[in-house]
């Protein structure tokens, strides 16, 4: 259980109280921590597994990595190397196959952080003012959006097929991309309002691609504090949200997307 990272997803209040609900958790490669199964000795994610189900989880999550190296790259890498990605798809598809036979339902989920050059992580830089900015994914500024949402699609076709082949009952789209779907007006000035005509394209395709699968994205929900127009709350990603549906609701345009990235 060293290399593991667990997040339960719902309380679990016991069963009267969460017939029907999703009790979860998260799994991620760390370490020796590896997604395989075995039928002669369990993996440490077999354990894991077991552990989770113990616990009364009825789901599992896998996360699976990328990287994207300072906050304007153009690029999202994925974490395994292009020699080592159909090995990587078996160990996934072993693993899926035991989390199947607990009786439990599978979620694939790609992430990726924010690191230096050399690798560093958290990363973080020093500005003009003397202040240090820690760059993660929900304030990344892309110096090529169109180009950042191809090679995010490329990231995400390397395990849609196998999603589909196995069926996976959930596919995460993304998570807390903040600056990328609904933006940052206050810190990224040139894109103020994010990119969701580019988010519900990427969502039609994963749709066409998983057609019975239940699509998710994690929204950040932060003490980041919202302010534009004169208004202030906080709540990060899902208050600005708030903000541009409720807040804006009749003006024209309330989504303001840019010309070129719809």
């Amino acid at each position: 259980m060293k290399n593991i990272l667990f997040l339960l997803l719902v309380p679990l209040w016991g069963e009267a109280h969460t017939q029907g609900y999703v009790r979860g958790f998260n799994i991620i490669e760390s370490g020796s921590f590896l997604f395989d199964a075995s039928v002669d000795k369990k993996t440490e994610a077999q354990v894991s597994v077991d552990k989770a189900k113990g616990l009364g989880a009825n789901h599992i999550i896998i996360n699976l990595k990328a990287t994207m190296t300072g906050p304007h790259s153009n690029e999202v890498i994925p974490s395994t190397p292009p020699a080592e990605r159909n090995n990587e798809k078996q160990r996934l598809a072993r693993l899926i196959r035991y989390i199947r036979s607990q009786g439990m339902t599978i979620g694939l989920r790609p992430i990726f952080f924010v690191v230096g050059p050399n690798g560093e992580f958290p990363y973080s830089e020093v500005q003009s003012d003397g202040t240090v900015k820690i760059w993660w994914h929900g304030n990344i500024q892309p110096a090529d959006p169109n180009r950042w949402f191809e090679s995010f699609k490329v990231y995400l076709d390397l395990y849609l097929p196998l999603a589909g082949i196995l069926k996976v009952e959930e596919f995460t789209l993304a998570a807390e991309l903040y600056s990328m779907t609904v933006g940052i007006e206050d810190q990224w000035k040139e894109f103020p309002f994010g990119f969701p005509g580019r988010w519900l394209q990427l969502l039609r395709y994963v749709r066409s691609k998983l057609p019975n699968s239940r699509l998710m994205y994690d929204i950040n929900f932060t003490d980041d504090k919202v302010s534009s127009d004169g208004f202030g709350a906080t709540g990060g990603e899902f208050e600005r949200w708030r903000y541009r549906i409720v807040d804006l609701a009749g003006r024209a345009d309330p989504l303001g997307e840019p010309s070129g990235l719809i």
